[in-house]
C-alpha cells in the first residue's frame, strides 16, 4: 500500500506541474498553429493538420494515431527528413511519448528535439546512470486484479522472451513457446501461493532448483536445500480453499512433470527462461528493473518524453529485452487510458524498429484510434521484420502489422523486396500510350510513298514503378539538404496528385 500510495502521490505532483507548463508553454502554440485567423475551427479535434505535406494536403492529429511506417535504406534520410518532421510535430504539439533506442547517438539527437521545441524539461532518460527505476513486477502486480496476477505476469514475459527470439527457431516453433511459458507459469504461481516477494531472482531460484529427475525427491539433503521444494511446501500451509486446486496443479508440475521430462527438454526449456532473465538480475539492470519505482508508463500521459538510452548495438540483448518490456508495459498502459486522460495523445517511436517489433502490435494497433496513441516505427527494409518474426507464419503476422500502420513513407531504397512491395502497394492505373508505326513500301511499288499511322490504347501499369524508389533524393550537401519521399495513407487520395501516391519533399534537419 505504502508503494502504491508512493506512485500516486508522484503521478499527482507530475500531472500538476506537466499540466502548467504544457498550458502555459504550448497552448498558445498548438490553438495558433491548428486554427488560424479567419479558418473556422474544425469541429472534430482530430483534424487539425500536425505537418503540410503540400499546400492542400495535411496529415492530421488523427492520421497520427493510425500508425506510420517509415522506410528507407542507410543514408536515405529517413531519419533527418520524415522521422524529423513527425518527431518535432509530435513535440510541438504537445505529445507525450516512449523512445525506444537501437543506436547510441539517438539520446543526443531526441535532447536536441525537446530542446528546440522547448520540451527538454519534459525529457526524462532511462538508463545510466539509474535515476530513474522501474520494478516492472512490483508495478505489473498493482495494476492486476488478485485473481490475474500470474497470468498477466506470464503473458508479460513470454510477449518479452518470444520477441528477442528465446523460444523459436526450433523445429516445433508452437512446443517451445508453451513449454516455456507453462514453466513461467507455474514458477510464478508457486511463489505467489508461497507468499514469497515476486522478483526475477527468486524467479531464477526457484526454476534452477526444480528436481530433474524422481530419484531426487528420495534425497534429504538436496530436499533440504532445495528453493523450489521450500516454497510448495510454505504454500502448503498458508493457501485458502478456494486456492488449494491451483496449488495441486502447481506441485504436480513441479515435482511429477518436470522430473518426467526428457533431460535435452527439460535443460532447453530452462535454459531458455534462464539466459536472459539472469542478465536482468545483475549490475545496471538489476538497478533499474528490480529495486523501487519512481517512472513508469503513465506519465507520457501527462506530457512526459521517456526515452529509454539502453541503445541495442551497445547493451545487445539485454537492453533489446528491457526496451520491448518497456514498450509492452507502455502499449498496456495506454489501452487503459479513461477517456478523461486521452486529450493529451500520445506517442511509441522506434528507428531500427525490426529490433521491437511483434505480433502483439496488430492488436494494439486496432485499438489505438481510441486511445489516442500513435505509433511510428522505421526501418531498412521490409526483409528486416520478416527475419525478427520467425516460424512459419511470419509473413502473414508482419504483413498484419504492417496493414494496421496506415500511413507509409518510402524513401530511397535500393532493397528489391521493398520496391516491389510498395510498388504492388501503390496498385495499378490506366495509363495512356500513343504508339506511331512508320512503313516503306517495296521499291517495285508503283507509290514508293512512305507509310505512317497513329493511335492511342489503354494499358493496366503500375502507379508507381519500383525503379522509382532508387532515384529519390538523399539530402547531403548535393542535394541542398532535400530529402524526398512517396506517401502512402490507406483511403486517402491526395488533392495534389489526385491518387493514392504523393511525392514529398522534407528539408534535412
Amino acid at each position: 500500500m505504502h508503494r502504491c500510495r508512493v506512485l500516486q502521490n508522484l503521478a499527482r505532483r507530475h500531472e500538476c506541474a506537466s499540466s502548467a507548463v504544457i498550458n502555459r508553454a504550448y497552448g498558445p502554440i498548438v490553438l495558433k498553429y491548428l486554427f488560424k485567423p479567419g479558418r473556422p475551427r474544425p469541429v472534430d479535434p482530430l483534424q487539425g493538420p500536425l505537418l503540410l505535406f503540400t499546400k492542400r494536403d495535411a496529415w492530421t492529429v488523427g492520421d497520427s494515431f493510425e500508425g506510420t511506417q517509415i522506410f528507407g535504406a542507410p543514408g536515405s534520410g529517413k531519419t533527418s527528413g520524415s522521422g524529423a518532421a513527425i518527431a518535432r510535430a509530435f513535440l510541438s504539439h504537445g505529445y507525450g511519448g516512449l523512445v525506444l533506442t537501437a543506436k547510441p547517438d539517438e539520446r543526443m539527437l531526441w535532447e536536441r528535439y525537446c530542446r528546440e521545441t522547448g520540451r527538454s524539461h519534459q525529457l526524462m532518460i532511462f538508463g545510466d546512470p539509474a535515476h530513474y527505476r522501474l520494478n516492472f513486477l512490483e508495478y505489473q502486480r498493482m495494476l492486476s486484479p488478485p485473481g490475474a496476477i500470474t497470468e498477466n505476469l506470464t503473458t508479460l514475459l513470454s510477449s518479452v522472451m518470444e520477441v528477442i527470439g528465446h523460444g523459436r527457431g526450433q523445429s516445433n516453433d508452437q512446443f517451445w513457446r508453451q513449454a516455456v511459458r507453462q514453466m513461467l507459469r507455474a514458477a510464478l504461481e508457486a511463489l505467489r501461493l508461497a507468499g514469497e516477494t515476486i522478483t526475477l531472482t527468486n524467479l531464477v531460484a526457484l526454476i534452477s532448483t526444480a528436481p530433474n529427475h524422481p530419484d531426487d525427491l528420495e534425497d534429504a539433503r538436496w530436499v533440504e536445500r532445495s528453493y523450489c521444494v521450500r516454497c510448495l511446501t510454505a504454500a502448503e500451509g498458508r493457501v485458502s480453499e478456494r486456492e488449494r486446486h491451483d496449488l495441486g496443479i502447481t506441485i504436480g508440475y513441479w515435482l511429477h512433470q518436470v522430473p518426467s521430462m526428457d533431460p535435452r527438454t527439460r535443460s532447453n526449456v530452462i535454459a531458455t527462461f534462464t539466459a536472459m532473465i539472469d542478465g536482468m538480475t545483475r549490475g545496471l539492470m538489476r538497478e533499474l528493473f528490480c529495486a523501487d519505482t519512481n517512472i513508469y508508463p503513465e506519465l507520457t500521459h501527462h506530457g512526459v518524453i521517456i526515452l529509454i538510452d539502453l541503445p541495442v548495438k551497445t547493451h545487445f540483448e539485454v537492453g533489446q529485452f528491457a526496451q520491448v518490456l518497456w514498450k509492452l508495459l507502455w502499449q498496456r498502459a495506454a489501452e487503459r487510458r479513461r477517456d478523461e486522460h486521452r486529450e493529451r495523445p500520445v506517442f511509441l517511436w522506434a528507428d531500427e524498429a525490426q529490433y521491437f517489433i511483434s505480433e502483439h502490435d496488430t492488436q494494439f494497433q486496432n485499438t489505438a484510434r481510441a486511445a489516442r496513441a500513435a505509433t511510428v516505427y522505421l526501418t531498412q527494409d521490409i526483409s528486416s521484420y520478416y527475419r525478427q518474426i520467425s516460424g512459419p507464419e511470419s509473413r502473414s503476422a508482419v504483413d498484419a502489422v504492417l496493414a494496421n500502420l496506415n500511413t507509409k513513407v518510402f524513401h530511397a531504397n535500393g532493397d528489391p523486396a521493398t520496391n516491389e512491395w510498395a510498388e504492388r502497394l501503390f496498385a495499378k492505373g490506366v495509363q495512356w500510350r500513343t504508339n506511331t508505326t512508320l512503313s516503306n513500301r517495296p521499291e517495285d511499288s508503283p507509290h514508293r510513298k512512305h507509310g505512317m499511322s497513329s493511335g492511342v490504347s489503354q494499358a493496366m501499369e503500375a502507379e508507381v514503378p519500383a525503379q522509382r524508389f532508387t532515384m529519390l533524393r538523399t539530402g547531403g550537401p548535393h542535394n541542398h539538404g532535400r530529402v524526398e519521399a512517396m506517401i502512402f495513407k490507406s483511403g486517402r487520395t491526395w488533392t495534389a496528385t489526385g491518387k493514392n501516391h504523393l511525392k514529398v519533399t522534407f528539408l534535412q534537419q
